[in-house]
């Protein structure tokens, strides 16, 4: 457990998935390990199906676990699922219940009206999450470029590009989205 929460405070989820795969008698204690290590580095959809494994496996989550696992990563993914299954509105409806929306927590809402063609949408959800002084990422701009793309919008989509070109790390991590999308 100690090793799991450690490569999830460095970020490194890849290593701290071989660890807790490996782990042949999974504890409460390494199963939380493995929940937090989702929700601290953003992998909210990871989080809600580990937890599910958990339960299914007969490991009940105690207070400890409960008080871990925040509100806003199992919202987030929750934006995420409805999105992709089609249900912008219901995915929308949980966004605007979110108190402390986070950038994860716009992304979501963003990449699932950028999914379904929504460009007007979509361009004034990231306006929004701009104005509220939050920092997109790569996938944000995915989804954003794919907006503008598909609504005809150049003004927009120079504006995104001129965005992503000051932010030299930013523009790293998009290109490595862009790499995945291929």
């Amino acid at each position: 457990s100690a090793l799991l929460d450690m490569y999830s405070k460095c970020r490194d989820i890849k290593n701290a998935e071989t660890v807790f795969r490996k782990t042949r008698h999974k504890n409460i204690v390494s199963w939380t390990a493995m929940l937090v290590g989702y929700g601290q580095n953003g992998y909210s959809e990871e989080a809600v199906r580990v937890f599910c494994e958990m339960q299914r496996n007969g490991v009940e989550p105690d207070y400890f676990t409960l008080g871990l696992i925040s509100f806003i990563t199992v919202s987030n993914a929750l934006v995420t699922l409805y999105g992709k299954c089609g249900n912008i509105e219901e995915s929308h409806r949980l966004f605007n219940e979110i108190k402390l929306k986070d950038e994860v927590s716009w992304t979501a809402l963003v990449s699932c009206y950028a999914q379904f063609g929504k460009a007007n949408e979509t361009i004034n959800l990231f306006e929004e999450m701009l104005a509220y002084g939050l920092q997109p990422d790569g996938v944000t701009f995915v989804g954003v470029l794919s907006a503008c793309s598909r609504a005809g919008r150049a003004g927009e989509l120079e504006e995104a590009k001129n965005f992503i070109l000051k932010m030299p790390a930013l523009l790293i991590q998009l290109v490595g989205h862009i790499a995945e999308l291929m």
